[in-house]
């Protein structure tokens, strides 16, 4: 679970950086304007739509590397605990639940 847990976190400040990221706009005549992501040949709303799917799945990506983060945690820090503190089926119960949150 730690090796889960530190590659989420790694993804999440990958995340992090692409939505502080600035893409930079020059603004045209007649109120066109060129990117990157798109040229230079439309309207603001041709480039509203493509950055509106990065920053949806940036922030979705950031937020799923964080549930992987909490979960993966969780589980290493209760899990343990559940098997030494438990009842005597409590080992057997803690390495079940791991191997299938594993798989």
């Amino acid at each position: 679970f730690s090796v889960l847990a530190s590659s989420a976190t790694f993804m999440t400040s990958l995340g992090f950086g692409a939505l502080n990221m600035e893409i930079g706009f020059l603004e045209r005549d007649h109120g066109e304007y060129c990117s990157e992501l798109v040229g230079c040949d439309g309207p603001m709303a041709r480039v509203l739509i493509p950055m509106a799917l990065f920053y949806t799945c940036a922030a979705s990506g950031v937020a799923f590397n964080l549930l992987a983060v909490i979960l993966a945690s969780f589980c290493m820090i209760f899990g343990p605990e559940l098997a030494i503190r438990g009842t005597e089926e409590s080992m057997h119960f803690a390495v079940r639940g791991m191997y299938h949150e594993r798989r």
